[in-house]
């Protein structure tokens, strides 16, 4: 069985230029040269893409896989799932008509920019029930949730994500859990590294993905569109 890796770059958004340089330049030093950048269009209302021709220009001439990920990445404040998000979880309680909206107009932005899109991972990784209808209806292919894959009208792919929290003691236990997650998920085909663009602002947080990437460097670099491609 060969193991494999999709590195994740989550939040991606003009706010966030200056972490997305420190992150890119992070990985072309490990030789990763393949990865996907879960693009924000319109980040907290404030940051749109179209409006930032130099960021743009970033993300085309990457030549990377673009996943949708939200319209604003901005929720309300939920008790259910305190512990998963802070006023992240985008979608978590909206109607099916603001669903589409957002999804519509998410995908609008990065055609305006020349960006295609074929995939959609939710804010936190949190959907609701009208989500993965609305995406099939408007052609995408898949949506990446937090402990799998899963390809419209063809299979869900078990891949288990290993990401560092930006939250408090959520960022000390996550920090200290990644190296045991990482021998836990060992024999898994799949697997998934989640870096946020928050994490380029904590030095303990990339000298653990730079350790990570390298505990993990004989598996093969894939995308969603590769998944897509083999199942």
């Amino acid at each position: 069985m060969e193991k494999k890796i999709i590195i994740e770059l989550h939040d991606v958004s003009p706010f966030y230029k200056n972490e997305l340089l420190n992150i890119l330049r992070m990985l072309y030093e490990h030789g990763i040269k393949k990865f996907s950048i879960l693009l924000t269009p319109n980040f907290k209302g404030r940051y749109r893409l179209d409006k930032d021709n130099s960021f743009k220009d970033l993300i085309k001439c990457s030549k990377q896989e673009i996943i949708l990920h939200g319209l604003y990445h901005e929720g309300k404040f939920s008790l259910r799932h305190i512990l998963a998000t802070n006023r992240e979880g985008e979608f978590a309680d909206l109607s099916k008509e603001e669903t589409r909206r957002r999804i519509v107009e998410g995908n609008k932005i990065l055609k305006n920019c020349g960006i295609d899109t074929h995939f959609f991972v939710a804010p936190a990784w949190i959907n609701n029930k009208y989500l993965e209808k609305i995406l099939t209806e408007q052609k995408f292919k898949g949506i990446g949730n937090r402990w799998s894959i899963k390809i419209f009208n063809k299979k869900k792919i078990f891949s288990p994500i290993i990401t560092l929290s930006n939250r408090n003691i959520l960022s000390f236990l996550s920090k200290k859990s990644a190296k045991t997650l990482i021998k836990l998920y060992k024999n898994f085909e799949t697997i998934r590294f989640a870096i946020h663009m928050q994490d380029a602002n904590d030095s303990e947080k990339i000298i653990l993905w730079k350790e990570l990437i390298e505990q993990t460097e004989k598996r093969r670099l894939i995308s969603y569109e590769d998944l897509t491609s083999e199942s």
